[in-house]
This record gives C-alpha cells, sequence and structure tokens, in this order.
C-alpha cells in the first residue's frame, strides 16, 4: 500500500456511476500520501467479506456518493423520505460495524 486508504462509496447502478467511481479513485491516488479503495469489480458475498469490509477496517476516511434513488417506502405504504438519505443511513451503519470492529482488533 502507498499510503493511507481512503474508502470510496460510489453506485454502480450505471455505467456514469461506475464511471464516477473509478475518476474518483484515479484523484485520489494521484494525491501523494493517499491510495483509494473502489470496488468495482466486487460481486459475490464472498468477496464482500474478504475485500470490503477489510478495506473498511483499514481505511483512514471515506468519500461517500449517495445518487439519487427515488423515494422509499415502508411495508404499510408509508413514505420513509428519499432512497438517498436511506443510502446513507446505512453507510453509516456500516461505518459504525467497521469502527467497532477496528477498535476490537487495535491494540490498546
Amino acid at each position: 500500500m502507498s499510503g493511507n486508504l481512503i474508502f470510496v462509496s460510489c453506485g454502480q447502478l450505471t455505467e456514469q456511476e461506475k464511471a464516477l467511481g473509478v475518476l474518483l479513485k484515479a484523484v485520489i491516488d494521484d494525491t501523494p500520501g493517499f491510495e483509494a479503495y473502489f470496488a468495482e469489480a466486487v460481486h459475490d458475498f464472498e468477496a464482500l467479506g474478504r475485500n470490503v469490509f477489510d478495506a473498511l477496517r483499514r481505511c483512514v476516511g471515506a468519500l461517500v456518493v449517495l445518487h439519487d434513488r427515488g423515494i422509499v417506502v415502508g411495508p404499510e405504504g408509508e413514505e420513509w423520505g428519499t432512497a438517498q438519505l436511506y443510502g446513507l443511513t446505512k453507510n453509516w451503519r456500516s461505518w459504525r460495524i467497521a469502527n467497532s470492529s477496528r477498535r476490537r482488533r487495535s491494540p490498546s
């Protein structure tokens, strides 16, 4: 690893979203002292656990891009808000899990 790892979380639903993630990774990689992790090639659960969670544990920061996914509707038809806010909540939980894991592994 050439520097401080930055986790890039960017949707890949469309080619434009994927291209944005690749571009962000390139900009970070070109910044002295930093290296980006962008999971463009992770497509199965085993790789998720092995690669993504490992990168989350090792990273010093994150760049999170939230794409518009429309409205999230609950089981009773109630509107929970935009998918962007729902995605932020999901990402926040992932970060809390990763940070908890990092703290348990770090020597005191």
